[in-house]
């Protein structure tokens, strides 16, 4: 069973109960990734895939649950999944087990909650106010390849948009309109003129107009890299 495997089953299994998915979700730059999250009236639930559950992935959940309102670990059946010492500290952290069953002896792929996720009733809003539309589709849960929708490319996406309707925006106008991930207006400011003249704010031209630097729209497909 691949990593890709076992999340489409746990999303599959989410969908049928009518909850919205989000895939790979960072929520800080440099910060850690749900590998998938539900939404449903409101409520959040986090779910960390790994074929083999282990303490690292058990952390990974531990780690979300001051962000959402439920967080479980979900794996294949069979292996420590089906361990009492492991079920029980699952418990006492208050985490869910879900475990997935994909191969020959069943017919579709079976999907079981042994344990439900106590709830955190007040998770704060900031994983919520991370999901785009965009965590839906654009990587897949569990992939090898480390894909995801970052703060950085939500940035570069805003700031290309923003120029495009404001040709000739100088800096100022740009960071004093376009919520962007950085910290601090400098960071920001430095940032944005560095990385469209280097070609890593895909869109986005940069030119020296006296003393005024300003930025206006190219012809080119969003195909911002993972930077910032």
């Amino acid at each position: 069973m691949k990593e890709t495997e076992l999340a489409k089953g746990v999303i599959d299994w989410l969908q049928d109960m009518k909850w919205d998915v989000y895939q790979e979700v960072q929520v800080f730059s440099y910060g850690p990734i749900a590998d998938i999250v539900g939404l449903f009236n409101g409520m959040t639930w986090v779910i960390e895939t790994k074929v083999s559950l282990g303490l690292k992935v058990m952390q990974q959940a531990q780690n979300w649950r001051p962000f959402s309102n439920l967080v479980s670990v979900a794996s294949r059946r069979g292996g420590n999944s089906g361990n009492g010492f492991v079920q029980h500290l699952l418990k006492m952290l208050g985490i869910g087990l879900i475990v997935v069953s994909i191969g020959d002896v069943y017919v579709e792929t079976d999907v079981e909650e042994r344990i439900r996720p106590a709830i955190n009733r007040r998770p704060g809003k900031h994983l919520r106010d991370s999901l785009k539309e965009v965590h839906k589709t654009f990587a897949e849960a569990g992939n090898a390849e480390k894909l995801r929708w970052s703060p950085f490319q939500q940035t570069c996406q805003d700031v290309r948009r923003f120029v495009e309707e404001n040709p000739g925006a100088t800096l100022k106008e740009i960071v004093g309109s376009v919520k962007t991930h950085y910290h601090s207006v400098q960071t920001a400011r430095i940032c944005i003129a560095k990385y469209a003249e280097e070609g890593v704010l895909k869109g986005v031209r940069k030119v020296i107009d006296g003393k005024v630097c300003r930025f206006y729209p190219e012809e080119v497909a969003i195909d911002c890299n993972q930077r910032g």
